[in-house]
């Protein structure tokens, strides 16, 4: 675990972003105006080894250095160890987020166009909160 910050952690002003995987992520970040790299990786030739020996036949004098990033790219994604930085709440992290909002893992999405299982979740969350209340309600 961590020591306790002093000052509560915050945004930075501006990010870039890489993005490795699905397209909507990097969307939602260039629609808020931050510039996004789409790195299109996937494992070589489906991980199919008749199909990545012919790919590696193919590579000829890059063969080696290709294998070798490729190999990084999986000793990384297997073997990367996540490190607890800070723990705080959302209020202080984004100042300004208004009451009653529910936040998920994926891009900012409207309750009309969630998906079943998520618009599930945000009720229940909703009732959960007691935000069904009459006084609560202005909040919505």
């Amino acid at each position: 675990m961590t020591e306790p910050r002093s000052a509560p952690l915050s945004l930075p002003a501006s990010v870039g972003v890489v993005n490795v995987g699905l397209p909507l992520f990097a969307d939602a970040i260039r629609e808020q105006g931050a510039p996004v790299i789409t790195v299109d990786w996937r494992v070589p030739a489906g991980g199919q080894p008749a199909a990545v020996a012919a790919l590696c036949r193919l590579y000829g004098i890059h063969a080696e250095r290709i294998e070798a990033a490729n190999a990084e790219v999986l000793r990384r994604l297997d073997q990367g160890i996540p490190l607890l930085t800070g723990v705080t709440t959302v209020a202080d992290a984004v100042p300004g987020l208004p009451d009653a909002t529910l936040l998920h893992c994926g891009p900012a999405i409207g309750y009309a166009d969630a998906p079943d299982p998520l618009r599930r979740s945000m009720r229940a969350a909703a009732v959960a909160r007691l935000w069904d209340q009459p006084a609560s309600r202005s909040r919505w």
